[in-house]
Formats: C-alpha cells, structure tokens, sequence
C-alpha cells in the first residue's frame, strides 16, 4: 500500500493511506486496523459502481482531475458512487444513455463541486449531491466543448512540458517543480517571461531547486518557490 502523510487519516479513494501528522497514534492505530484491512473491499466496491457508470455512459472513463493533487475519503468517494449509479439507472430513458458512444470523454467525481461543470483538462465534473437531470443534460449538451477544452488543455500540457525543459536548461536549474493547481495557461505564461529575463535571473537562480507556485518561499531543502505571476515589485 502507499503510505500519505497529509492533514486527515484515513484510507483513501486510489486505495492508498492517508495519516494526518496531527492526529493522535491512538487514531492512526483505528485507520490502519479498520480501515486498511477493509481496503480490498472498498477498492471492489469502488471498482463496481465505476463499472456501472462506464455502461451507463458507454465507453466513458472515470479519471481523477490532473490538475487537482487531493484524494478524497474512499467510504466519501463510495458513498457518491453509489448513490450517483442509483441515480442513473433511474433514468435510463435519457437521451444520455442512448448515445452510441462517450468514448474519449471523462467523468470526475468530485464530492466538494458545487454544480455539474467542466474542469480545466475537459473532464465532466459530477457528484451525488448534483441534481440528477442536471447532469445528464449538461453533458448532453457540453459534448464538445468537453472535446474542445480537452484538446486546447493536451495542447498546453505539450506547451507548457518543452518550456520548463528550457528554463531548466537555461537557467541551469538542478530541478524545477510546479503546483498542480496553477493552471497551464499560468505556468506557460510564467514560462515565458523567465526566459525573456535570462540575462536578470540566471546569476540568482543557477544551480538553484525552483518551484513555480503561488506565493514566494525558501523551503528547508533549499527549494525557492515564485508566484507563477511574479514581479519586481
């Protein structure tokens, strides 16, 4: 299993465990006794009622954000499958299950969103507490704009992968990080102005770990963190 040392404990969607350093051992003993032993369990569970949403919306995959680093609760993520899988078979007269075809398209399902919605890598964004019909229409009718969004996102990631190459290059970094949550458009634009300030930054940041993040830090290792829309200021 893969040990996480975060701010809860707790066995997580992905099947991996999850400690919070703030937590007391009397606790982490409860998650890795319980929780951890039941995880083959969880993890069959979870894969069912996955599999009962891929049928519903034929061909569709269920991914987790690549912008978003946080795992939430597996017994959370269940809970919104399950009752997500109710719903839908309750409504299988929609124009959404009749659809041939939603290979090439994503599901997220994200217990904190607010609304059925697109993310930023073009994935659908659901969960339980959405209204039902809300969902299936919104992404009836976001089809391609999903596709569109997908394929503008595939096309900044590329973007955004060769220009942290050159910074690292140019700038002769010896690692160079980002924070998953700042968006690409963000990092390239982050990207782009390093280098046109080469000549300022190189005798500062040569040699140096950077991280492109949202606010300025020197990390105990070393790490010099930047906003990803730094200034001179």
């Amino acid at each position: 299993k893969r040990l996480i040392f975060g701010d809860k404990s707790c066995l997580l969607r992905d099947g991996s465990l999850e400690l919070g350093a703030n937590d007391p051992p009397v606790y982490w003993d409860h998650v890795i006794c319980y929780e951890l032993l039941e995880s083959d369990q969880y993890m069959e569970k979870i894969n069912s009622y996955e599999t009962n949403l891929r049928e519903y919306f034929r061909g569709i995959e269920i991914r987790q954000d690549p912008d978003s680093e946080y795992l939430c609760r597996a017994h959370t993520y269940l809970y919104h499958l399950l009752q997500l899988s109710h719903h839908l078979d309750l409504n299988r007269d929609h124009e959404a299950h009749r659809i041939e075809s939603w290979k090439n398209f994503y599901l997220f399902i994200n217990p904190f969103s607010s609304e059925p919605s697109l993310t930023n890598s073009g994935l659908f964004q659901i969960n339980a507490y959405d209204a039902t019909m809300d969902i299936l229409d919104f992404m009836v009718n976001n089809r391609e704009n999903a596709e569109e969004t997908r394929n503008l996102y595939e096309k900044d990631v590329k973007k955004e992968l060769n220009l942290l190459k050159k910074v690292q290059k140019q700038f002769q970094l010896t690692d160079i990080l980002i924070n998953q949550r700042i968006k690409k458009s963000e990092i390239i634009q982050c990207c782009q102005r390093l280098l046109n300030e080469h000549e300022r930054f190189l005798k500062i940041l040569k040699q140096c770990r950077l991280k492109i993040d949202k606010n300025y830090n020197l990390a105990q290792n070393g790490t010099i963190s930047i906003p990803w829309n730094w200034s001179f200021a």
